[in-house]
C-alpha cells in the first residue's frame, strides 16, 4: 500500500471508508465553524446596534428650553430633575420620586440615563444646589466641592444644561 501524500491527511466516514483529505479544507471548514459561533455569541450586541445609546439621555429628551424654566425659583415648582450635591453622596429628585434617590458621584449619570422621558418636560436641564446643612467647622465644604465638581462633569458628558442654584 503506498505512503499517503504529506499534504492529505486521513478521514474516516462510515460510508466512504477512508477518504484523504487536504488539511486547507479542513482549516477553511474550522475556521468557519469559528466564525459561526463567535457570530451566534456576538450576534445579540449586533442587534443593539439599532437601539438608542445607553451611555446617553434618550434623544425624545429635547435640548433645554429655558423659556420654559427661567422664571422658576422654587424647588417645588421645578419639573425636571433637581440634584442637591452633599459631601458624600447627590440626592436625584425627580417626578415620580418626591423623596428623591440618594447616588454616589459615580452612579450619577446612570441614575439620570434611567430616569422617564416625561421626568424631562424642559428639555435636558437640571437644577443644581449645595445642601444646605454643613458642618459647624465648615470641614465638609471640600467634599462639597469635590461632588459637585464631579456632577458638574458628569452633566457635562450628559450634555446636559445646568441651572445652578445657591444653597439657602
Amino acid at each position: 500500500m503506498p505512503a499517503p501524500c504529506r499534504h492529505l491527511t486521513p478521514w474516516r466516514s462510515s460510508n466512504e471508508g477512508h477518504v484523504l483529505r487536504d488539511p486547507s479544507t479542513t482549516r477553511t471548514r474550522w475556521v468557519g465553524a469559528v466564525a459561526f459561533a463567535l457570530a451566534i455569541w456576538v450576534g445579540p450586541g449586533c442587534e443593539r446596534m439599532g437601539q438608542p445609546d445607553q451611555s446617553q439621555l434618550s434623544r425624545q429628551i429635547g435640548p433645554a428650553n429655558p423659556q420654559q424654566y427661567e422664571y422658576v425659583r422654587s424647588a417645588s415648582d421645578w419639573k425636571n430633575p433637581y440634584l442637591r450635591v452633599g459631601p458624600t453622596a447627590i440626592e436625584v429628585i425627580a417626578a415620580g420620586s418626591p423623596t428623591g434617590r440618594t447616588v454616589a458621584a459615580a452612579e450619577l449619570r446612570r441614575a439620570l440615563i434611567d430616569l422617564p422621558v416625561s421626568a424631562w418636560p424642559y428639555g435636558s436641564v437640571v437644577a443644581v444646589q449645595e445642601v444646605d446643612v454643613r458642618r459647624a467647622d465648615r470641614s465638609d465644604d471640600k467634599a462639597i466641592a469635590d461632588n459637585l465638581a464631579a456632577t458638574l462633569a458628569v452633566l457635562s458628558a450628559l450634555q446636559v444644561t445646568v441651572s445652578q442654584w445657591p444653597s439657602s
